[in-house]
């Protein structure tokens, strides 16, 4: 005996082949579904295994989907709803948005507990709301919801926001997506959707909408939200771009120096070409900021796991320690690169080498220390040939003592020449 379901899949079948036969003279080829064959053929949707099988049906059956046969789907939704991928319901909900969006976000609201997959089709309702025709009626539904912090981070409210946003964004509505923004006053909410906005701007209309939203904003715009927004503009482009994000940078730069951005347009660049970030940073404005970030960028360098990168990047190093603006900066770091890697003589050759820019008098005798802790004799013969300050040596003697009396663990090692034995630091 035939079951229920059987019956109603072999229905479905025959309607499925006679769209495709007569697509073409019904005009579109859509589907011409009742509500008991759409809920159905949802269903079946629902329990199709490959991906691309599941995104054809769900195409066609958004195609299909009509105030008639809408509640043949709602109720497929209603019954299965933790059968669908949450990325899949923006297909349905779109078309759905296209019939009755308040009605879609009422329901929703209302019925479903499948945060993810509720959170995915408001957004899309949303969205699909606001570009419309009706858009004022959208932002009466959701402008109620700013009055506040958003209460959880993925909360129907909170996706409610994001699409009037990205609506307002893509339809390039700069004074109100400008007010809007102003409007949120909990800065972690703002800043959340900030990427998402200008992402979603330059997927549909491009880069150059994104530079306009952001230019028109007033540098003195509540919340800082213009430096907010080129901070994620700049780190986001840097990384698709290194030469836009700086050339940008260098224009706003010609205004008035904004330090504060330095870091979104050259991290990127910084881990995957130091050298010419360093060099573009070299450039810039002086700043403590502009400082920082060069020293981290080399110090970086200089600890990759890759052998030959850090070779390279010490090599780099090297040629430039003589510089006035980067020896400073970068040579104290190749110091620590040699003495981390257990070569603190090279690191005592590099300071004579660099006395200016290594602050020798008052570092030199750590690294003795340090060296000495390996091999005395090298480091006496040092002092002798180089022919090391008194002061220096005194220090550096001073503190081998300190660590010596102060119960740290020590290395004798036989001195042959004096045939006798020396303390030495670990």
């Amino acid at each position: 005996m035939r079951s229920f379901f059987d019956v109603r899949s072999l229905t479905l079948a025959i309607a499925l082949f006679a769209a495709a036969c007569g697509g073409d003279q019904a005009g579109g080829g859509a589907l011409d579904l009742d509500a008991e064959a759409m809920e159905t053929a949802v269903f079946e949707m629902l329990t199709t295994r490959d991906t691309l099988d599941r995104h054809r049906s769900a195409v066609e059956l958004a195609d299909a989907l009509s105030t008639e046969n809408l509640p043949g789907a709602i109720q497929a939704l209603d019954e299965h709803i933790d059968k669908i991928h949450h990325h899949e319901i923006r297909i349905l909900a779109h078309a759905w948005a296209d019939l009755d969006p308040r009605g879609a976000l009422d329901h929703i609201l209302e019925q479903w507990r499948y945060p993810r997959v509720s959170n995915e089709a408001i957004e899309e309702i949303v969205y699909v709301w606001a570009e419309s025709g009706d858009g004022e009626s959208a932002r009466a539904y959701v402008d109620p919801t700013f009055d506040g912090p958003i209460p959880a981070p993925r909360s129907p409210t909170r996706f409610m926001q994001l699409a009037v946003l990205k609506a307002l964004a893509v339809a390039e509505d700069w004074d109100n997506l400008t007010a809007l923004f102003g409007s949120i006053q909990d800065p972690e909410d703002r800043e959340f959707w900030i990427t998402r906005v200008l992402v979603e701007m330059n997927r549909v209309n491009g880069f150059e909408p994104v530079r306009e939203w952001i230019e028109s904003i007033p540098w003195d715009e509540p919340e800082g939200l213009r430096i907010s927004a080129l901070k994620r503009a700049l780190d986001w482009r840097s990384r698709l771009s290194y030469s836009e994000s700086q050339a940008w940078y260098e224009e706003i730069e010609q205004d008035k120096p904004r330090p504060v951005l330095l870091e979104e347009v050259v991290k990127a660049q910084g881990l995957n070409e130091p050298a010419n970030a360093i060099l573009w940073l070299s450039k810039r404005a002086p700043g403590s900021e502009r400082d920082r970030l060069i020293r981290e960028i080399m110090s970086g360098w200089l600890s990759r796991i890759e052998p030959e990168v850090r070779t390279e990047g010490r090599a780099w190093a090297l040629e430039h320690s003589g510089d006035d603006l980067l020896g400073p900066l970068i040579a104290p770091i190749v110091v620590a690169s040699y003495v981390n890697s257990n070569q603190a003589g090279k690191a005592a050759e590099f300071m004579l080498q660099h006395p200016e820019h290594t602050k020798l008098e008052r570092r030199l005798p750590t690294v003795l220390v340090r060296w000495a802790s390996m091999d005395v004799n090298e480091v006496d013969a040092f002092i002798q040939e180089k022919g090391i300050s008194e002061e220096v040596v005194g220090a550096y003697q001073r503190e081998l003592k300190r660590l010596i009396d102060s119960g740290v663990r020590v290395v004798r090692e036989r001195l042959p020449e004096q045939g006798g034995e020396k303390d030495v630091a670990p």
